[in-house]
């Protein structure tokens, strides 16, 4: 995995703290006053690092997985100074306290701090060597809210320099976005869902009038979903009548290839797809995004490939919702579907 080191920007911002202390600002809140040491990623905002991570029934994937960051003093120092910073995630609980957040703690076995002290070189602005934060198993971080790392400037060898009292604190937060879709999935076994006793709801809702053609058993009908104007969450929801267990979803679309002179085959097929489940129709349970594969130009009627929608692990529902935003067309929905299956 990637790590991400943050020193590009140390002295741009040592520029901004020591031109907004001449300015006469609000000291207390957001500058350093004399000799300190402080911790920033050198952009906005200065105290805070995001890491999206992809949580999925089988594994965990984020970008990174180390973090490594200097120690900055404000003015260079005479001799060489030594800093030392510890890992206090009660931190975390003052952060959600002013932001409104709900992060986690990190659980233990997740991560190591393996490297805590670093030096700054006489007549330099920052440390030659970085803070080592890894993290070691995404797996153990699974928080709705996420989680949230709390790093705090702890001792330095220099007593007459100071530990900054505002930017002492630098934070690693972790998002977790759950997926139970399979991107890279490109077939899907198991039996077609009869349709009987189904029911369908769309938004916009007059794209419910012809819904029932992607569900006729008849390829040579189609259902074209689209609007000319802002829709919130576009989408459309089936209602299975009674809880069956899912594997997907297998999509054939009408071989169009007509558009304007797109260079795309099939342009008006699905591209990004949000799914949720739901045991009355109410409460949702997201399942992840997806993007669904463009279609290659040798597919055809008599050659056609399926679009696969694929969970990593079954679900069991009696209603799907099916947030469909755009197509291989462009921005907004002009959607043709041959035929939508229920995959068992």
């Amino acid at each position: 995995m990637k790590y991400i080191e943050l020193k590009q920007l140390g002295r741009l911002a040592v520029c901004a703290l020591v031109i907004g202390a001449f300015a006469a600002c609000s000291d207390e809140e957001n500058l350093l006053e004399g000799q300190a040491v402080y911790l920033t990623t050198g952009v906005y905002p200065n105290s805070e690092m995001k890491w999206e991570v992809i949580q999925t029934p089988l594994d965990s994937k984020c970008e990174y997985s180390e973090c490594k960051f200097p120690v900055r003093i404000t003015f260079p120092a005479s001799s060489d100074i030594t800093v030392s910073v510890e890992l206090d995630n009660n931190g975390i609980d003052t952060y959600n306290q002013v932001h409104g957040t709900a992060y986690e703690k990190p659980a233990d076995g997740s991560y190591q701090l393996k490297k805590n002290t670093v030096t700054i070189k006489a007549g330099t602005y920052e440390s030659a060597d970085s803070i080592h934060l890894s993290v070691t198993d995404f797996s153990k971080l699974k928080a709705t809210k996420g989680h949230g790392f709390a790093l705090r400037l702890s001792n330095i060898s220099n007593k007459q320099v100071e530990l900054s009292a505002n930017m002492n604190y630098l934070f690693l937060l972790l998002k977790n976005e759950f997926q139970n879709l399979d991107p890279e999935a490109t077939k899907i076994e198991g039996e077609y869902a009869p349709t009987d006793g189904w029911s369908f709801t769309a938004n916009p809702s007059n794209m419910e009038k012809t819904i029932q053609k992607a569900f006729d058993g008849d390829m040579t009908t189609k259902w074209n979903y689209y609007f000319y104007s802002e829709v919130n969450d576009p989408n459309f929801i089936i209602n299975l009548g009674k809880s069956l267990t899912i594997k997907g979803f297998a999509v054939d679309p009408n071989y169009n290839k007509s558009y304007y002179g797109s260079s795309i085959p099939y342009p008006y097929n699905l591209k990004d797809v949000t799914v949720s489940i739901s045991d009355d129709g109410v409460n949702w349970i997201s399942q992840g995004r997806m993007v669904v594969s463009a279609l290659p130009k040798e597919a055809s009627a008599e050659n056609p490939v399926v679009s696969v929608i694929k969970f990593y692990v079954p679900v069991t529902t009696q209603y799907i919702k099916l947030g469909i935003p755009n197509c291989w067309n462009g921005s907004r929905p002009d959607i043709y579907i041959a035929e939508f299956h229920v995959v068992l």
